[in-house]
């Protein structure tokens, strides 16, 4: 062999080592990334990895605050995606990653993102498949902490039914360290399902037909020579406390039916749901006047009920969301013709507001009833 071809071999063999080290994973620890290291192995709560000058060093997931996977970059990017907010987005990068992970280090990290992902978009069917997979594969409890609990509001009865029977199945094979978080999952759903049958009632009160002979018509506000009637359905009364969001601007606009869109989404997504509910209910409300359509009144009545139903003492705003729901609820059974409902349903919110914290809600009580008082 000629020295030239020796030189040439030897070149060969160390290009897939330079290579690796252009394409080392980073992890993040104690606020500082270490760059250029080769995770090796996961187990016993513990990540092993190489560092660039060939030491091997173990490290508790704990400790761990966050990774980079030289061969996964979609990972990444998801990553940037779901902390900006991007859930969808994220979801498409990871499942594109998922379907290439080669090592089960890779599958967790990918995997608990995936997760979190898909609660953050509020597709709980979703969320649950990959959590489950990860509990019953033994994964390491790190993978599985913080589950979102909170999903009265966002699940119907048959996947409040389906999801516990999954998680109790789950719960013999999980490990000391896995079961607690099961638990907790658990216990989310079970009180998903009884707010599911607190709402029913009332649900049923809010659909059920108006009273023909004096619902008041449905006239569409946005009828030629109806000025006066368009400008009072356009001008939507808000809690003075409410963040501005995408929603409120289009609320503001006089976008209504963009706003329950909007409005729709927020819900599905893991976020503020009485706020989210609340105004989903100013969105079909003040579409159903701008229309004339008193079943889109009761969809607004639906909303207002959830929130009172689901939070009834919400901290938002004092109690304001709460004032503010009872408020808008009198108004739709007045508008239905319930007029003893919508009476008792005025004191409610006269003794819920405060007209010093709320002075928005407080004038539309007395605009839309005359002489109310507040017991506050």
């Amino acid at each position: 062999m000629t020295l030239r071809r020796s030189i040439l071999m030897l070149v060969c063999l160390a290009m897939p080592a330079a290579t690796a080290a252009l394409r080392g994973d980073e992890l993040k620890i104690s606020g500082f990334w270490i760059s250029d290291v080769q995770i090796l192995a996961l187990a016993g709560g513990n990540l092993t990895y190489r560092t660039p000058t060939g030491g091997e060093v173990k490290k508790a997931l704990g400790e761990i605050e966050a990774v980079r996977l030289a061969d996964y970059p979609t990972y990444q990017q998801a990553i940037e995606e779901l902390e900006a907010g991007r859930a969808a987005q994220a979801i498409a990068l990871l499942q594109q990653a998922a379907g290439k992970a080669r090592t089960p280090w890779s599958g967790a990290f990918i995997n608990q993102a995936l997760w979190r992902a898909y609660a953050a978009a509020g597709r709980f069917d979703d969320f649950l498949n990959v959590y489950l997979a990860l509990a019953d594969e033994g994964s390491d409890a790190h993978f599985l902490l913080d589950p979102p609990t909170q999903w009265v509001g966002r699940v119907d009865a048959t996947q409040c039914s389906q999801a516990m029977a999954r998680i109790e199945k789950s719960l013999p094979k999980a490990n000391d360290a896995v079961r607690p978080l099961l638990e907790s999952l658990l216990a989310g759903v079970r009180e998903a399902e009884q707010a599911l049958k607190q709402a029913e009632p009332v649900k049923q009160e809010v659909a059920a037909p108006d009273h023909a002979a004096t619902a008041a018509p449905a006239t569409p506000t946005t009828s030629p020579g109806n000025a006066a009637a368009t400008s009072a359905a356009t001008a939507v009364v808000l809690p003075v406390k409410i963040a501005d969001s995408p929603a409120t601007s289009l609320l503001r606009a006089g976008d209504f039916q963009q706003a329950i869109t909007q409005t729709q989404s927020d819900i599905q997504e893991q976020g503020n749901l009485a706020v989210d509910l609340y105004l989903h209910g100013i969105a079909l409300l003040y579409q159903a006047q701008a229309s004339g359509d008193n079943e889109m009144l009761k969809d607004a009545g639906l909303a207002f009920m959830r929130v009172l139903v689901y939070f009834p003492q919400s901290d938002f705003a004092g109690r304001n969301l709460v004032g503010g729901s009872l408020l808008e609820l009198a108004f739709i059974h007045e508008k239905l013709g319930r007029s003893e409902k919508a009476n008792e349903l005025y004191d409610r919110a006269a003794a819920e507001l405060d007209p010093q914290a709320d002075t928005n809600l407080y004038q539309r009580l007395h605009a839309l009833r005359p002489g109310s008082e507040s017991n506050n």
